[in-house]
């Protein structure tokens, strides 16, 4: 027996066994919290080749994903339309991600140019008033 061997044998030996069931469980109660896509994506790899889903294992990915991902709109795309390649999903996902990045922009610059709207139109009627407020006095 070599060293190298030994010393397998005796970690082995001391390590904790591995409950898979356990083990998957706690996979499946990953969610995506506060990840982009692409970094939820990135921590599920790991952990889902540590429990040995074996030759299922993209698919065991997929699946958590979509259950897990955050926006109801894109898991309602994603199970009306599934995708074949976990890539895909990556790609749709990512795209996803940018195109609700870009409309919560346009709804904040419309936000913002309504408030100016707002004021200016305040701002009009106020000096209005002040206009009409001399003539009554000289009547």
């Amino acid at each position: 027996m070599t060293l190298q061997q030994a010393l397998q044998d005796l970690i082995t030996y001391f390590e904790p066994r591995k409950n898979k069931t356990f083990e998957r469980h706690k996979f499946r109660q990953e969610e995506q919290k506060f990840d982009s896509c692409e970094k939820f994506i990135t921590r599920l790899r790991p952990q889902a080749k540590r429990r040995d889903f074996g030759d299922k294992l993209e698919d065991i990915i997929k699946d958590q994903f979509i259950v897990k991902f955050k926006s109801q709109n894109l898991r309602t795309r994603l199970l009306r339309d599934p995708l074949e390649k976990l890539e895909q999903l990556i790609s749709v996902a990512g795209a996803h991600e940018e195109a609700y990045r870009q409309a919560n922009v346009v709804k904040e610059e419309t936000v913002t140019c309504r408030k100016h709207i707002i004021i200016q139109n305040q701002a009009e009627i106020q000096h209005s008033n002040q206009q009409m407020v001399p003539k009554l006095n000289s009547v």
